[in-house]
């Protein structure tokens, strides 16, 4: 049996996060630990993210700069209420391949934390900080076939898989569908499938597109789509 993450919420100085309903749903995906004063340094800061998966901060209470997250070495994600702050460092998280959300409410409010809790309750069960690592370390990676827009683009939809499926140096497949799907790209060609992905990541580059040539409509529509 797989063991529970550990989960950490770094700075709750005004003891908000005990009782809300969110974190009780985090309890049951992960061992949470919560910390209601501040670190007195960065060595404590440390102690506390000791094994820690996941670690939740508050606003800027809590600076996560380049050492702490070097030598936090369990930790693949890292949540904050608001917006991702200058308090964290950006590059040095994305360098250890740890994954960033952030919750959109106002910070400190029930909104805030229940955003985050869902959005970390969500990168849990997606397995996100692993799934960001195995695309950046993969020599392939391949999109399709499925749902178009409920199975293949929702990867793109989450900003630290969307980065690394840009930023990997694998190479990229996409797996055309053999035919359309009704409720979802009823009247496709398979052309229109490339196309729109390319909407949703213009910035994504495909390496190989792989199709049945009996269900190509329009080949030379497909080679320029491509």
């Amino acid at each position: 049996m797989a063991m529970k993450p550990k989960i950490v919420v770094l700075d709750d100085w005004t003891k908000f996060w005990g009782n809300q309903p969110a974190v009780e749903r985090l309890r049951e995906r992960g061992d949470v630990t919560i910390y209601t004063t501040p670190a007195s340094g960065e060595d404590e800061v440390l102690r506390r993210l000791r094994d820690a998966t996941v670690a939740v901060a508050n606003r800027e209470r809590t600076p996560l700069n380049a050492r702490v997250l070097r030598e936090a070495d369990k930790l693949e994600l890292i949540g904050q209420t608001g917006r991702i702050s200058p308090s964290i460092d950006a590059e040095a998280a994305t360098e250890r391949g740890i994954a960033l959300v952030a919750a959109g409410g106002q910070p400190g409010s029930h909104v805030a934390v229940a955003e985050l809790g869902l959005a970390l309750m969500l990168a849990l069960a997606r397995e996100i900080p692993r799934n960001d690592r195995r695309v950046r370390e993969a020599d392939w990676v391949v999109l399709g076939p499925g749902s178009w827009w409920t199975s293949v683009l929702p990867h793109l939809m989450v900003p630290d898989l969307r980065r690394a499926l840009v930023e990997t140096t694998a190479r990229k497949l996409v797996v055309l569908n053999l035919t359309d799907q009704p409720g979802e790209t009823f009247g496709f060609a398979p052309e229109d499938h490339l196309a729109v992905l390319r909407e949703q990541a213009p910035e994504l580059t495909i390496d190989v597109v792989l199709g049945d040539e009996t269900h190509v409509g329009d080949h030379d529509s497909l080679r320029k789509a491509a």
